[in-house]
């Protein structure tokens, strides 16, 4: 993880983000406005306040990459084995730490639990030990 803000710094900055969701949250939430503008606006930067190199500016070589966008992992479901795609995969010195799956403001976990069962399948598959989703509204951390 990269860390060159002062942790006040940090404090305003995800503020700032926080606030500017929290000012938008009526036109994010409408079913036009997708996922990926959600993670480019929101969820990337709140990632890179955070200290991790999610744009890789470090130059880092593939496997030292710490935060992997969509990787490919296999995952056992109902209909055997597949190849899936997580939001992101974070990582420290090269190991999985925990998966993200990002959605959009609109999507409402109480009532849709695939999105639950999805990002748990991520992390059981994979042997990472804690998953999380990135919804600005309300994170999300599964163990």
């Amino acid at each position: 993880m990269t860390g060159k803000r002062t942790v006040a710094k940090q404090r305003v900055d995800i503020r700032t983000l926080v606030q500017g969701f929290a000012k938008h949250i009526k036109e994010l939430k409408a079913p036009e406005y997708k996922e990926s503008q959600v993670r480019l606006h929101y969820i990337d930067p709140f990632w890179t306040l955070l200290g991790w190199d999610v744009q890789n500016t470090a130059q880092s070589a593939p496997q030292d990459v710490e935060v992997v966008v969509e990787p490919s992992m296999d995952s056992v479901g109902d209909d055997g084995l597949r190849s899936r795609h997580p939001d992101y995969l974070f990582r420290l010195n090269g190991f999985a730490r925990f998966v993200v799956e990002a959605k959009k403001p609109s999507v409402d976990l109480d009532a849709d639990k695939r999105g639950i069962f999805q990002t748990k399948r991520y992390a059981w598959s994979a042997a990472i030990p804690a998953a999380a989703f990135a919804r600005p509204s309300t994170p999300d951390i599964l163990d």
